[in-house]
């Protein structure tokens, strides 16, 4: 069928959606993403039923700011041999919307549905990030620090290990996922030491030095706590040994405890940046000192005891990090004079 002859038959056409319908990846693997089959076995089945079948995509609305035309020339060769290769039959791939008895999309909703969906702001973090709850599933858009994408791939690689939230999708600077709702129970930190060993069994591979350079990047912003990069410099072999998978922002925030179990949520991921379980155990030890929760900070750092020097010259780092994200300037004051009070412990 041409496409121009659809008209003649739109009621028995049907507009299907690609990305998250027909075809399913959380992380822009769009090359290898997972295929539908119940989907794709139902769209070929109505196909040789006489049925017109239209694949509409809004792939490039955002790469290619609302060009039709310039996402039609960036991803249609791609899509086609996706499909192609998954055995989908369909009549014409379109990157505009057409006229249908039918739209099969997964964030489609009828009115009903509309009128019944409960939307609410979640309160923001200390990156900026604005939280929506709508329904079910949680909706966090970063523009200031956008990481939507390299925090679903941590999800995916996490997800083997240790309780996390289903990534639904990504699109642009926005992530979907799975809401989940704590039990109002705090956590037990025998589960905590359980999931840092679990993290510190898998190697990674970028060096030290390059978290030595992203302090001294904050160094420079507050023009002060230059001393601290001479003591990690100091360190910098014990750190290469301890290279390891973690969560990068392991906060009593991001910690939640359900009626299934203990969930992490929020990480910090960046495939260049250092990583370790040490660096998880430094930023739970900050926050439950910034809480002033300091008999769990001392019943948790007795768990590591043999790294507590390691240990203390890293949750320095974590309130150098922090300053820059705090906005209220007595606050800010004070875990400034918290981290010179550290760098004074550590060093005498």
């Amino acid at each position: 069928m041409k496409q121009n002859n659809f008209l003649d038959n739109y009621f028995k056409t049907i507009v299907f959606d690609i990305d998250d319908t027909i075809s399913i990846t959380t992380i822009h693997d769009w090359k290898n993403a997972t295929p539908n089959i119940q989907i794709i076995n139902k769209i070929n089945a109505l196909y040789d039923n006489g049925w017109t079948i239209i694949l509409q995509t809004a792939r490039g609305q955002i790469s290619c700011k609302g060009n039709s035309q310039k996402a039609d020339e960036k991803y249609r060769l791609q899509i086609e041999e996706w499909l192609k290769f998954n055995n989908v039959k369909y009549h014409f791939l379109s990157f505009e919307k057409y006229l249908a008895a039918y739209y099969v999309d997964d964030k489609a909703l009828t009115p009903d549905e509309f009128l019944n969906l409960d939307i609410r702001d979640f309160k923001t973090g200390l990156s900026g990030a604005h939280i929506e709850l709508r329904g079910n599933k949680i909706f966090k858009t970063n523009l200031q620090y956008p990481d939507s994408l390299n925090e679903a791939t941590w999800y995916n690689m996490a997800a083997p290990l240790i309780n996390v939230p289903i990534v639904y999708n990504v699109i642009g600077n926005t992530i979907c996922m799975e809401f989940l709702k704590s039990s109002g129970q705090k956590f037990k930190l025998s589960e905590i030491n359980e999931i840092i060993k679990t993290f510190s069994c898998y190697k990674q591979y970028v060096p030290f030095e390059v978290y030595i350079k992203r302090i001294e990047e904050h160094c420079k912003i507050h023009n002060d706590f230059f001393e601290v990069l001479d003591l990690l410099k100091e360190e910098e072999e014990f750190f290469n040994n301890n290279k390891t998978f973690c969560h990068g922002d392991f906060s009593l925030e991001n910690i939640i405890q359900t009626k299934d179990g203990l969930f992490l949520i929020d990480p910090i991921y960046n495939p260049n940046n250092y990583s370790s379980y040490l660096l998880d155990i430094s930023k739970l030890l900050h926050s439950f000192r910034k809480y002033n929760r300091m008999f769990e900070y001392e019943v948790f750092l007795n768990n590591w005891r043999n790294f507590s020097k390691h240990l203390s010259l890293l949750e320095i780092t974590q309130w150098i990090r922090i300053l820059k994200y705090v906005k209220n300037i007595e606050l800010k004051n004070q875990y400034f004079s918290i981290t010179k009070d550290l760098i004074k412990c550590y060093i005498s």
